[in-house]
């Protein structure tokens, strides 16, 4: 789809470049390319209790340690509180995992954004999925 292409040109094109001051440890993490897995996401306050997101859903694009990336229709501004549901091949349920707004760039050429999300809160199941993904990749088995 035009989404996961662009969704492609935004993980390859994230605009940083060594050294950038921005630069910090979950952007040195890992980063795993997702195929096939798409997340729903919801605005909410830091304080609120968690919810389940629903509404958009959108490719997801990469997972880390401390963070995902993914394309969107909607431009979210920094630092809001963003609800997370992962849906990822191979797995029954979503993940969920909460974060904040990295950074929401457009994506050259489409009506699109890219949107990183550093994690304030992850679940078991999160780290469990991207661990499994790293090792996926690393032995180039297929990605769950």
């Amino acid at each position: 789809t035009a989404a996961r292409r662009a969704g492609s040109v935004a993980a390859s094109g994230a605009g940083h470049t060594p050294g950038d001051k921005e630069e910090s440890d979950a952007q040195r993490s890992t980063r795993i390319m997702v195929q096939d897995g798409f997340v729903q996401f919801a605005v909410c306050r830091e304080g609120d209790p968690p919810k389940l997101p629903g509404g958009y859903k959108s490719p997801l694009v990469n997972l880390s340690r401390h963070g995902l990336g993914f394309v969107a229709d909607a431009e979210i501004p920094l630092d809001n509180c963003v609800e997370l549901a992962l849906h990822l091949r191979g797995t029954r349920k979503p993940i969920y995992a909460r974060g904040k707004v990295a950074w929401c760039r457009k994506v050259k050429d489409a009506n699109l954004r890219s949107i990183g999300i550093r994690l304030t809160a992850r679940t078991r199941d999160y780290m469990l999925a991207y661990e499994q993904l790293k090792a996926a990749t690393k032995t180039g088995t297929e990605e769950t």
